[in-house]
């Protein structure tokens, strides 16, 4: 257990690096006129000259490759958690302890990216302990910095059926984890809840 929850923090530590390159490859890029998505060309198709265009081809590179390079991070901290899990499940031990705290530490300032406006009884949200008002901070792994949140949620819900979920989120101000397990029951969906976005 302690080799992969070694793993998991070495993990997350990297995640918490690229993350880090990627803020810092955004805030230059936010600093040109050029931005993260204007076009390269002027009006008359000529290379713009109000900044510098190699740096900015760099860094917009450099930033489509860290969102990839996050997206299957996160997939193999999901994958590590699991067989965390599973490995607590065969030695009978409490998976909670060190491998909790440390997505309690990393994900418990995130801001909130989804509201639980109702729980449905006996549904797999409801078996998770969710709450009607609960925000979600992280819905394994995904945070507000990866877009598309709704999208990805849905990916990582459908793919996990049947396995657990890590969930962090903040009930009366206080962040908790709750392990979610989405799963085929007599109501619609594989959650038995309804989520929204939170803009702000």
């Amino acid at each position: 257990m302690s080799s992969l929850k070694d793993e998991l923090k070495a993990l997350m530590a990297k995640r918490e690096e690229m993350e880090k390159e990627m803020e810092e490859s955004l805030t230059l890029l936010k600093g040109t006129p050029a931005g993260v998505s204007e076009p390269l060309i002027d009006r008359e198709g000529f290379p713009r000259a109000d900044c510098d265009l190699y740096m900015v081809r760099r860094e917009r590179g450099k930033v489509a490759c860290l969102k990839n390079d996050l997206k299957d991070i996160m997939q193999q901290i999901q994958d590590k958690l699991q067989d965390i899990h599973k490995e607590a499940k065969e030695t009978g031990t409490v998976s909670s302890g060190i491998a909790v705290d440390m997505l309690l530490q990393r994900y418990a300032k995130s801001p909130p990216i989804l509201t639980v406006s109702s729980v449905l009884p006996d549904s797999p949200a409801a078996e998770s302990s969710l709450l009607p008002e609960d925000e979600i901070l992280s819905w394994g792994g995904i945070t507000k910095e990866d877009g598309e949140i709704m999208k990805k949620i849905a990916a990582l819900t459908k793919d996990h059926e049947d396995k657990t979920i890590d969930v962090i989120i903040l009930r009366r101000h206080e962040p908790h984890h709750l392990y979610l397990t989405p799963h085929k029951w007599s109501g619609a969906g594989l959650l038995g809840c309804v989520l929204h976005p939170i803009k702000k």
